[in-house]
């Protein structure tokens, strides 16, 4: 490995892309796997072009399960941490954590932490395959954040430290 390259193969990815953050917050994964489902279930096995959408389709499927996933693992660990855990505050905060974490990223995010926690799973699994920007999320968080201040969920001191320990988290 040289600068970046693998023999004449770049490793590294330039570029600009922005991904649609906002579709997984309103659907959540399974719900993306579910309209791959149904896409796929409509597709006419007769017709060659149909036929060509199989394999994506599948993979789709197949990808937004295992991503849909991920919430469930940090919701034990989060769990097991507040078992042990002594001081009443952190527990009840671990607790919370592992709520978001169960709900999100595979559902619709409800509230603004489960909104801030999709958009974070999303973007370190995006991590994991390329790179990318998280793109305006000052626009698909805020209807999260002014709804859960409206139904009294959470005040803007709470949000602020959510949105502190998220922005810590990135660097």
């Amino acid at each position: 490995i040289e600068q970046g390259r693998v023999g004449a193969v770049s490793i590294w990815h330039y570029g600009h892309n922005i991904h649609d953050f906002e579709k997984v917050l309103k659907k959540g994964f399974s719900g993306i796997k579910k309209d791959a489902e149904d896409r796929l279930a409509r597709i006419d096995l007769t017709e060659p072009d149909d036929l060509k959408k199989v394999p994506f389709l599948e993979s789709v499927i197949l990808v937004m399960e295992a991503a849909a996933e991920v919430g469930k693992r940090y919701a034990a660990r989060a769990r097991e941490l507040a078992e042990t855990e002594d001081d009443p505050a952190r527990k009840a905060e671990l607790h919370s954590i592992a709520e978001a974490c169960e709900w999100a990223p595979a559902n619709p995010a409800r509230t603004f932490h489960e909104a801030l926690q999709s958009l974070h799973f999303t973007w370190f699994m995006l991590q994991w395959e390329s790179w990318g920007s998280q793109g305006r999320i000052d626009q698909y968080l805020y209807p999260y954040y002014v709804q859960d201040l409206r139904e009294g969920r959470i005040t803007e001191a709470e949000a602020q430290e959510l949105i502190d320990c998220y922005i810590i988290k990135l660097n």
